[in-house]
């Protein structure tokens, strides 16, 4: 009855290659690349586990804060959107406002090397920033 379900068969058969992968063939020293991505299919078991989570009725106050948590993924990435082309455009103000001084031969040497070392190209002032 074990074998009869689908997760059940990937998940036996990622433990047996990754044990004789850790215990046999590490003795005999080969080697047949990296294999732990398998391991990444067994967190498809947990989806089983999370289904009945969903069922229980002591646990209707977690799928609220579940459900909003998700429903809120899409407010976030348009925040981090906006978030993002704020620091873009005070980063173009920045280099613009500082190229005069980076190349004014007048300033002092070290300081215009430090906001050029900071300020000097779009991806340093966008680090900076």
């Amino acid at each position: 009855e074990y074998f009869t379900n689908m997760f059940n068969i990937v998940d036996s058969a990622i433990v047996l290659i990754t044990s004789l992968e850790t215990f046999v063939l590490q003795m005999l020293f080969h080697t047949f690349g990296n294999i732990s991505f398998l391991r990444v299919l067994r967190l498809a078991k947990f989806t089983r586990a999370l289904k009945i989570v969903r069922t229980m009725t002591m646990f209707s106050k977690l799928r609220i804060l579940l459900q909003t948590v998700a429903f809120s993924v899409g407010s976030f990435l348009w925040s981090m959107l906006l978030m993002f082309l704020l620091m873009l455009m005070g980063t173009i103000f920045l280099c613009q406002m500082l190229h005069d001084f980076v190349i004014d031969e007048g300033a002092d040497h070290a300081t215009r090397i430090w906001v050029n070392d900071r300020y000097g190209s779009g991806t340093k002032a966008l680090y900076t920033f």
